[in-house]
């Protein structure tokens, strides 16, 4: 999902708090670029080939403007995203 312009700035927000980190795998100094696009990360099922259906965690990635290093953000605690409502299942008996 392509983020709109005002998440875009609401992310930059919430970071700007934040003391520039280091690049944990080549040094540099706070130059990160957070990507446009919301990701998922799905769940491994070990037994399954079912795609879709899975519990997935939506990340923003982060990734240092030097070495290439990529961290994801999770765009539920950013706020970018709500949290999804839980349907309940019936009992069909």
């Amino acid at each position: 999902m392509k983020l709109s312009k005002d998440q875009q700035k609401k992310i930059t927000e919430k970071l700007s708090k934040y003391d520039k980190s280091t690049c944990p795998i080549c040094g540099n100094d706070g130059s990160w670029k957070f990507s446009d696009v919301i990701f998922e990360i799905c769940e491994y099922q070990r037994d399954s080939s079912l795609i879709g259906g899975e519990r997935v965690l939506p990340v923003i990635p982060l990734t240092c403007d030097r070495c290439g290093h990529t961290q994801f953000l999770n765009a539920l605690i950013l706020g970018i995203v709500e949290q999804p409502i839980k349907k309940e299942v019936e009992d069909e008996c």
